[in-house]
């Protein structure tokens, strides 16, 4: 709900909740939920151009009533033709699966910019939202906009904005659309933004649970092919016991793997050459394991710290119908602290949450 306000306003986010609570509805509907059943031209035609937004954005889509398979594409470009006849009729509900890949994307992009130079950043989010309203039209973000914009906004040159241009480039996160040769149009590289994004976090990952010679021992196994142990200790320069003892947590964990070539057919551990490697793909399914069964902690210790509030909130009621002048210090005390503890776990909780959103793509 949070990146739907952020890209299309909180209407938008009413009206995608309309359609988590009751499913599929019709804008005759939304309209009765969301005005009770007020008559306002204004307004409904305010919903009927968030419904075409979110429409094209892929967070909603027609539901499919019949029988037959439909092709997806086609139907979407004769809807856009025809959308607002046929709107009234039509029974709409949420595209879970292109709206959790528009998230992941959002999110991505979020993360990369972090890394960027301030106009950098804000050149690339520009070209994202613009591409997500553009969806479906084959229209790319012209130079000359972006420029014109950003003097507008921001008093930017057309100087700054074409160096962004070229440095966003430079690192592939942005290229040129296809078809627009010579015009100037840009767009989004979302495969290298989500795997720069998964990267990033790996990384972060490797760093905090084995420390800083574990992340760099494993950025040099997803860079190179497969290494040996000894290799592997000079090119990172460490001693070979300690490479030995890293890369063997690092395999415990299935964050690496091993894979054994024998050079005779006897299989002889001093005929045999010990190969280490990282999957990516699979390291990324573990870290999603472990993210979904720390989230299922976190949630049942949250269930379990509001249990406890709820009583605390009922003792103070009851301690204070018995004895109004004691002000009883100790059950605040208690109460402001169970409330910290419910305040740390919900923010766990939205954090791992965002986390999650990444690795769904």
């Amino acid at each position: 709900m949070e990146h739907v306000r952020l890209l299309h306003g909180k209407a938008a986010e009413q009206i995608m909740f309309c359609f988590f609570t009751h499913g599929y509805l019709t804008v005759t509907e939304i309209e009765s939920l969301l005005y009770r059943n007020q008559k306002n031209t204004q307004e409904n035609q305010s919903i009927r151009g968030i419904l075409e937004r979110l429409y094209h954005s892929d967070f909603i889509s027609v539901a499919d009533t019949s029988q037959k398979p439909s092709n997806h594409v086609n139907d979407k470009l004769q809807l856009h033709v025809s959308f607002p006849e046929c709107l009234e009729k039509t029974l709409w509900t949420v595209d879970f699966q292109n709206m959790n890949r528009s998230v992941c994307e959002l999110e991505c992009v979020k993360l990369v910019t972090r890394t960027l130079r301030d106009t950098d950043a804000r050149i690339l989010q520009y070209v994202h939202r613009h591409e997500r309203a553009l969806r479906g039209s084959n229209t790319s973000v012209l130079a000359s906009s972006l420029s014109t914009h950003f003097l507008e906004t921001d008093g930017l040159s057309h100087a700054e904005v074409t160096q962004s241009l070229e440095s966003l480039k430079m690192r592939s996160y942005l290229a040129g659309a296809p078809g627009d040769q010579g015009s100037g149009g840009v767009h989004l590289n979302t495969e290298l933004v989500t795997n720069t994004t998964h990267h990033q976090i790996v990384y972060t990952i490797v760093k905090q649970r084995f420390g800083e010679t574990a992340c760099r021992l494993f950025r040099l196994l997803l860079n190179s092919p497969q290494l040996e142990q000894k290799q592997i200790s000079e090119l990172a320069m460490i001693p070979l016991k300690d490479c030995r003892e890293i890369l063997g947590k690092l395999l415990k964990h299935e964050y690496v793997r091993l894979q054994e070539v024998a050079r005779t057919t006897d299989h002889a551990p001093s005929r045999t050459n010990y190969l280490w490697k990282v999957h990516l793909p699979s390291v990324i399914v573990r870290i999603q394991l472990e993210l979904q069964a720390t989230y299922q902690n976190l949630e049942s210790r949250l269930h379990e710290e509001l249990r406890k509030e709820n009583a605390s909130s009922c003792a103070s009621v009851f301690h204070a119908c018995v004895d109004p002048r004691d002000q009883s210090e100790t059950l605040s005390s208690a109460k402001r602290g169970l409330r910290t503890s419910v305040e740390k776990l919900e923010l766990s909780l939205l954090r791992l949450d965002k986390m999650m959103i990444v690795f769904s793509s």
